[in-house]
């Protein structure tokens, strides 16, 4: 083996490390946004927060891009089958505790009851015509 080949051995050997890094420190990034000290400016506006809170992993339509889907599992807030299983209160909630993988975090500090409940209207409103 002569030194070319033990620099291509030790980047292969490292190679899962660094995506396995890249894809923490993005989590760890995604997070940090969203869940800054100000979302939306204390608004009540469901579309307003929603804009500034969820958009980024979960698309400005809640449609999240293949990126997200696949490296954090983003669910599509469109989904009819989704829909079916969620009301307004499973949505507020997922919003302020998180996902129980802790993919998504939880927004309690950040969001009051009231300001969860708005979004979780809004999101209801992107396919559903009527929440339950």
């Amino acid at each position: 083996m002569n030194l070319e080949d033990g620099k291509i051995k030790t980047l292969k050997n490292f190679f899962p490390i660094k995506v396995l890094s890249c894809g923490f420190l993005m989590c760890l990034l995604i997070m940090l946004i969203a869940c800054e000290r100000n979302i939306a400016g204390g608004s009540l506006d469901g579309a307003v927060i929603y804009s500034e809170g969820c958009a980024r992993c979960h698309g400005p339509n809640g449609v999240p891009d293949q990126v997200q889907v696949a490296r954090l599992n983003v669910k599509n807030l469109t989904d009819p089958l989704l829909r079916k299983r969620l009301s307004i209160d499973d949505i507020a909630n997922q919003v302020l505790y998180g996902s129980t993988n802790q993919k998504m975090p939880s927004f309690a500090n950040v969001l009051t009851k009231a300001q969860a409940k708005q979004v979780a209207h809004y999101v209801y409103s992107l396919s559903s015509p009527t929440p339950r």
